[in-house]
């Protein structure tokens, strides 16, 4: 349908569909950055068969959760969207840029009958703090994953910490699953913090890789956990390599579905 990454390594972890059937995208830019990508917003359109461009369009002033600009040339160039989700309709959706997007800790909805290289198009409606792809919609409520601090959640990647070897179960592990409103009329800013994700037998989470949710307050996940017997680990280390021979450890972490139920609707 057209490229988009040339002679470099690319990737897009999030599409929104509107209900056009245009496909709107994003290009990852942490490992990469690309001399043609700013900040750019990439749409297929069916109906002209082809990728369109809209080179550098992406809000450019990132903000903390509390305001405090970020600056910067890798928080410019990084910009992209590492969550979206179709609101109802599919007229608009979400978005957000924060761990490795760019650094902006806001909410945003996107309305492509808006004008994009105007910023038009691209509405702040909450500050929520650094999230990352594990955030999803359900009913009237956003879910986000978080480390307890802000401060750490913006420097620290669960996926990149998530092997050290702990001494007891949920060492050094302190992810919390949180919430907004999205109801007309109640405040976006006014976060829920639903606790630390911890399951019914004391197994901290590492990372939350997936979340989904639904409109009865139930947040389902995936991830890593730390484990309680080696029986329960699903991750191996490789030590050494050599032809017709292979050694691994079993690593301190093991791959769980978990539900969590919020009360929140």
């Amino acid at each position: 349908m057209g490229q988009v990454s040339f002679g470099e390594t690319g990737g897009t972890p999030w599409f929104y569909v509107d209900h056009q059937g245009n496909c709107w995208f994003t290009l990852w830019k942490r490992e990469w950055q690309y001399a043609y990508d700013r900040g750019n917003l990439y749409c297929y359109s069916p109906q002209a068969g082809k990728i369109i461009t809209y080179k550098d369009v992406l809000p450019k002033e990132a903000q903390l959760i509390d305001g405090t600009p970020v600056s910067g040339k890798y928080s410019y160039n990084t910009r992209c969207w590492n969550y979206t989700e179709a609101l109802p309709g599919r007229e608009r959706c979400l978005f957000a840029m924060g761990a490795w997007g760019g650094g902006d800790e806001r909410l945003w909805i996107f309305d492509p009958s808006k004008d994009i290289a105007s910023g038009e198009a691209f509405e702040p409606i909450a500050s929520i703090g650094s999230t990352f792809h594990e955030t999803a919609r359900g009913g009237d409520r956003l879910y986000f994953v978080q480390y307890e601090d802000l401060e750490v959640q913006r420097t620290i990647s669960p996926e990149l910490a998530r092997d050290e070897d702990p001494d007891i179960v949920g060492y050094n592990s302190n992810l919390h699953l949180r919430s907004i409103s999205l109801k007309k009329g109640d405040d976006p800013n006014q976060i829920t913090d639903h606790g630390k994700i911890v399951d019914q037998d004391g197994r901290a989470a590492r990372m939350i890789n997936a979340l989904a949710a639904d409109d009865q307050g139930r947040v389902y996940m995936t991830g890593d956990w730390y484990i309680k017997s080696d029986r329960e680990a699903s991750m191996y280390n490789l030590l050494w390599d050599h032809p017709g021979e292979r050694l691994y450890s079993l690593m301190k972490r093991g791959m769980f579905f978990a539900v969590a139920e919020t009360g929140e609707e």
